[in-house]
Formats: structure tokens, C-alpha cells, sequence
């Protein structure tokens, strides 16, 4: 489960980084959404294993 959610999560990160024009032109903008999603990945992972 968590690894299809990780899974979800880089595939979103990985649409926005090569389809968002803005995005695309600016290497700081893919740094910040790569942070930001992985961010909350982790926020998500964390959360599910606390509701065990």
C-alpha cells in the first residue's frame, strides 16, 4: 500500500516537473515542487502508519 502510494506520488511529481511549462524553464521551481512533494510523501507515510 505504501509503495503504490509513493509510487503515485513521484509519477505526480514527475508530470509537473515535464509538462508544467513554468516549471520546466525554471530549475529552482522543479527543486521546490520535488521538495515539497516528497514532503508530504512522507507526511502521508508517516500518517498511515500512525492509524495502525
Amino acid at each position: 500500500m505504501v509503495q503504490d502510494e509513493e509510487r503515485i506520488i513521484r509519477d505526480k511529481i514527475e508530470y509537473i516537473v515535464n509538462h508544467d511549462e513554468e516549471v520546466k524553464k525554471n530549475p529552482e521551481l522543479i527543486e521546490i515542487v520535488r521538495t515539497a512533494c516528497g514532503q508530504l510523501m512522507v507526511e502521508g507515510m508517516l500518517a498511515n502508519r500512525c492509524k495502525k
